[in-house]
């Protein structure tokens, strides 16, 4: 349900492009760069839906989003209000609903998106101590085997976990070098 709202609405800002290119080319209808910018950024979030859906749902609110403010706009016509508090910021009433009905859609991933992305350095940070821990502890078991075992171990068809595998491959390689 939610993916195809958000369909309804890429659907609908590409029949509103579709529209003010038909009028760009048969009348003498004046287009901004915003109005190109925005052709270009819906045109990427359209070819990225074949491909991947939450990459394109991303982009389309990142678009919808700075398309509140007019930075770029989706159509040649203007739909716009100003409150007096700040006379300069020009609101897109249509685009601000668009824009809402995409972050319900979106935000709890856009969100995660902005929230995670410290954590995660943190957690591969510990993945990766945990597994040299793994392999030393393995290193220091395999030590005084034979090359012939620590080959057997090393061949990854026989079941051994990775850190096991590596901590092997490891000691036969200094052996090889003479270490």
């Amino acid at each position: 349900m939610r993916k195809n709202a958000e369909n309804v609405i890429l659907i609908i800002l590409i029949a509103i492009v579709a529209y003010s290119l038909i009028s760009l080319f048969t009348s003498s209808v004046v287009v901004t760069n915003q109005f190109y910018a925005g052709v270009a950024g819906l045109t990427i979030a359209a070819i990225t839906r074949i491909w991947n859906q939450k990459l394109s749902g991303l982009i389309l609110t990142g678009l919808l989003a700075i398309g509140i403010v007019n930075i770029i706009s989706f159509s040649h016509y203007t739909f716009t209000f100003s409150l007096n508090l700040i006379p300069f910021l020009k609101i897109n009433p249509l685009i601000l609903v668009f824009f809402f009905a995409e972050f319900l859609i979106n935000g709890p991933s856009i969100l995660k998106l902005l929230s995670d992305n410290s954590e995660n350095k943190t957690d591969s940070g510990e993945e990766t101590d945990y597994k040299q821990t793994e392999i030393e502890k393995f290193y220091n078991m395999y030590e005084k085997l034979s090359d012939k075992e620590l080959e057997a171990i090393s061949d990854k068809s026989n079941g051994y976990v990775e850190p096991a595998r590596i901590a092997a491959g490891d000691i036969l390689i200094k052996r090889n070098n003479g270490l």
